[in-house]
């Protein structure tokens, strides 16, 4: 999945990350704070995109493992916070 400027990644990039989906994002709008920096791509730049969006491809069941972890790890944090 690749969140576009519009897209309330809020929602959409934990619950697919739940679900094993790679996500890519642009860097807009705070994706970041849940985001590693290799699934983020710059605003103005298709080509790194698409750059990151070949490799997921290559790779796509560990890519799939890798997503599934990401939302853990950002799932154990939001409980640890709210502790």
């Amino acid at each position: 999945m690749i969140c576009s400027t519009i897209e309330t990644f809020g929602l959409t990039i934990p619950e697919s990350l739940m679900r094993g989906i790679p996500v890519l994002s642009s860097n807009c709008g705070g994706p970041q704070s849940i985001l590693p920096e290799e699934y983020i791509f710059s605003k103005s730049n298709l080509g790194q995109c698409v750059d990151k969006a070949i490799r997921i491809f290559h790779s796509y069941n560990d890519e799939v493992e890798k997503a599934k972890k990401i939302y853990w790890d950002i799932s154990a944090a939001s409980r640890q916070a709210w502790s």
